[in-house]
């Protein structure tokens, strides 16, 4: 679950900066840095040493890095681009807690049990830690208009 987590984190960043590289006259670049999904049979094929999850693993390392590499080259032509490594932390620290946590108790109770109750626990996780800012719920209220109130709940009043 957390993979897939960190998988869906991937592709949603890619897909937010492949929005901006096409609002900015990036097309060219953004084709360029496309060819490292090349890379992706290689990673599945180191990561399948280890099975399934590495297999996935390998996939979604992939998808960060280039996320990162074209992030990267991003801020460095358009400026700063701020980041909410608080609230990224925050979301990430609590997946990565209660996947250890299932993943300990998933012996007791069995894997669907620890699963059921994990993710359970995610909503009012996320309320507890808020990942999003003020700056994400405007977004959100551009986006969705009035079905952004249903997120305010996961967002930081600042």
């Amino acid at each position: 679950m957390l993979m897939m987590l960190l998988g869906l984190g991937a592709t949603s960043q890619r897909q937010l900066l492949i929005m901006v590289m096409q609002i900015f006259p990036y097309t060219r670049q953004l084709s360029y840095f496309s060819i490292l999904n090349v890379l992706t049979p290689l990673a599945v094929i180191v990561g399948s040493n280890w099975g399934l999850l590495g297999v996935a693993s390998g996939i979604v390392l992939n998808v960060w890095l280039t996320s990162t590499l074209t992030l990267f080259w991003l801020n460095r032509q358009v400026g700063r681009i701020n980041l909410d490594w608080f609230g990224f932390l925050c979301g990430l620290g609590l997946a990565i807690l209660l996947a250890t946590v299932g993943w300990v108790v998933k012996g007791e109770i069995g894997s669907w049990w620890a699963l059921t109750i994990m993710l359970l626990a995610y909503g009012p996780g996320l309320v507890l830690v808020k990942p999003l800012n003020s700056l994400d719920m405007v977004l959100l209220n551009r986006g969705l208009r009035q079905h952004a109130r249903f997120l305010t709940f996961f967002a930081r009043k600042k």
